[in-house]
């Protein structure tokens, strides 16, 4: 049957062209599930109201994303990006695959660099780093984001490559909690799916990779929000606040708590940096009327 709360991955840390073109393959996979769910025969590239019966991607290795081979096969219904331990890439790829278009397809940041020492990939992140990613993938279009943790010593104590003893421990991870509690409550909060991406109001200090301030703006104009993965200021164009005094709210991804930071008359433009001693940082501006 066609169980809804399911996500059918397809791949698995590989890419669909390496070491030999194995696209195929998937596809005869694809079509396979939704024959053995539906009892319908379809064909990849065949549009058809059988593929909607099951939700299906495809799991990339890094730094690629299932839209190098399948943006426009039938079957596939949402993009999957693996940037691993290329903290750097996440705001470009998310950037990529939100552009695609014919047809416009949602795009996760499905594999980022892991919270804890990184075993093979020789990165270790930590908690900052896992914000700045989900951060920026979500400020760049996302539709989703997946956190994950890696080894929690050097020893090999899991979950990446294991479960090991004290595994429940990983569960009450800083990162963990900073991005299941604190970024999804802020999200939530925002209507984050109706958020456009818009670099350009950031007139100047955007910076670069992983330091990359993200903007977002709400589709009615009810506020622009300006994520800081450090602590330097920027110049932000507030055309979009004409004719109106703007507030400004400072929101604390590692703690989930704001801190109001005043209303400024209505401007072309102005310079903002985020609270001493605040390692990242949201800006939240809004029209006061």
């Amino acid at each position: 049957g066609c169980e809804t709360h399911l996500i059918w991955v397809l791949g698995g840390d590989v890419g669909a062209d390496e070491p030999v073109d194995r696209r195929i393959v998937y596809r005869r996979m694809a079509e396979g599930l939704i024959e053995g769910a539906t009892g319908q025969r379809v064909t990849w590239d065949q549009a058809h109201p059988a593929w909607s019966r099951l939700l299906m991607t495809y799991h990339p290795r890094g730094v690629q994303s299932s839209s190098q081979w399948f943006h426009d096969d039938a079957w596939l219904d949402f993009h999957m990006i693996q940037t691993f331990k290329h903290r750097e890439r996440v705001y470009e790829m998310v950037s990529a695959d939100v552009a695609r278009r014919a047809p416009v397809k949602p795009t996760v940041m499905g594999e980022p660099a892991y919270e804890g020492f990184g075993g093979h990939s020789k990165v270790t992140s930590n908690p900052y780093h896992v914000r700045r990613q989900a951060y920026q993938a979500f400020f760049a279009g996302a539709a989703g984001y997946t956190y994950g943790c890696a080894m929690s010593t050097r020893e090999g104590e899991g979950p990446l490559f294991g479960f090991g003893p004290g595994w429940e421990n990983l569960l009450d991870l800083p990162g963990a909690h900073q991005v299941a509690v604190a970024l999804r409550a802020f999200l939530q909060a925002h209507a984050w799916w109706d958020l456009v991406p818009d670099q350009e109001l950031i007139l100047e200090g955007r910076g670069t990779g992983q330091t990359l301030k993200a903007a977002a703006r709400a589709a009615d104009g009810r506020e622009l929000l300006v994520y800081y993965p450090d602590r330097t200021p920027a110049t932000l164009c507030l055309d979009p606040f004409a004719g109106h005094r703007v507030k400004a709210t400072w929101f604390d991804p590692r703690s989930g708590t704001t801190r109001p930071s005043g209303t400024y008359p209505a401007s072309a433009s102005g310079q903002f940096m985020p609270p001493a001693g605040w390692m990242d940082a949201v800006l939240v501006l809004q029209p006061r009327r």
